[in-house]
């Protein structure tokens, strides 16, 4: 009996075999690459809208040292920020603003809202929104803890009062602000939300 010995045909299989194998890493190393782009622009996205949450809370800031004053209030035109607008300094005829800048939490009127939520499409959600480049800020007070600091008023004579030895320094107890900040771009998914506890 004779064998039949017949390698023909063996280099064929041994290279679609190494074709698979090939075609297996580029895929992958593929699939690593578009990854870490998509994960890399997301991640430039975020940082955006953080840098748009932070100078949100910048323009918040200037609100809280105004007290809430509408004509101190110069600093977004100062910037030139776009459609700013404060809609709970009138809720229902009520000036929302100043109450949570001057009053305890528990000292609010029932129509300001003190959730920790914000909802862009309700603007009773929030104190004050703007645009700044493509993303929409919102901020508003969350929380607020009175204490004994009030805004700068200048000097109220024309000289600086000397203390006397028998005078009692009153221990300054600053306002505490709970502030919450939303950046986001309309129609994405791409925004940041910054909890702030401000001393004032």
């Amino acid at each position: 009996m004779k064998m039949l010995h017949n390698n023909e045909g063996m280099a064929l299989i041994m290279v679609l075999i190494l074709s698979v194998i090939c075609l297996a890493m580029s895929s992958g190393i593929l699939y690593f690459v578009t990854e870490s782009t998509r994960m890399s622009g997301s991640h430039k996205r975020y940082e955006t809208a953080n840098q748009a949450a932070t100078g949100g809370s910048e323009v918040m800031f200037q609100l809280v040292s105004s007290r809430g004053d509408q004509t101190n209030f110069n600093y977004p035109l100062n910037l030139g920020l776009v459609n700013l607008t404060t809609p709970s300094s009138n809720v229902g005829g009520f000036n929302c603003i100043t109450d949570k800048l001057l009053n305890n939490t528990d000292d609010w009127n029932a129509v300001c809202n003190s959730s920790l939520s914000i909802d862009r499409l309700d603007s009773s959600t929030y104190d004050m929104a703007f645009d700044m480049g493509t993303y929409n800020v919102y901020s508003k007070v969350v929380d607020t803890v009175a204490g004994n600091t009030a805004a700068d008023t200048g000097l109220l004579k024309n000289a600086v009062v000397q203390s006397d030895s028998g005078e009692v320094s009153v221990k300054k107890l600053p306002y505490i602000y709970s502030i919450e900040v939303q950046s986001s771009v309309p129609n994405l998914n791409e925004r940041a939300i910054s909890s702030i506890l401000y001393f004032y």
